[in-house]
């Protein structure tokens, strides 16, 4: 319990059944920023980040696009592989992909306006990890921002509730 009031930390709990919880510490990253709007005409949207975790495996993220247009395609490339997401997000909306590649664009208030099938997979390794993000423009006119946020998980942690 004392953990779980430190404002520093973020936590995940699953319920196992009505007396057993998991629960998962996080690691939630800063929010990563690629203004497509500095891009020529036809040159392809992309950055390369870098941040540190101290979990390794697959990541959650979540993508916002903010400004005029759109994207299309977005992909993430680690040191462990390539995660690709086959959609296209306008301005205002969110590509949310949990730990597991199931990912969905959601409106601003979070409602699923479709799901999408991920193509591939990626892992961040402990420690300093690198990620090239890329995806195309809606339209040669659009100029919209990307923000992305990546959240790892530690193990979990069996809670029983006594009663």
């Amino acid at each position: 319990m004392e953990r779980l009031k430190d404002p520093q930390t973020e936590w995940h709990l699953e319920k196992v059944d009505d007396k057993k919880f998991v629960l998962y510490p996080l690691c939630i990253s800063k929010i990563y920023r690629c203004d497509l709007g500095e891009m020529q005409p036809g040159q392809p949207g992309g950055a390369d980040w870098s941040w540190e975790t101290p979990y390794e495996g697959p990541f959650a993220l979540r993508l916002k696009v903010d400004g005029e247009g759109s994207i299309v395609n977005p992909s993430f490339v680690t040191t462990k592989g390539i995660v690709k997401f086959p959609c296209k997000i306008n301005s205002g909306e969110y590509l949310l992909v949990d730990r597991n590649g199931n990912a969905a664009v959601t409106d601003k208030n979070y409602t699923c306006i479709a799901k999408v099938e991920s193509q591939g997979n990626a892992f961040l390794l402990k420690g300093i990890s690198s990620v090239a993000f890329s995806c195309e423009k809606g339209s040669n006119d659009d100029s919209p921002e990307v923000h992305v946020r990546f959240i790892t998980q530690g193990k979990g942690e069996v809670i029983e509730k006594h009663q």
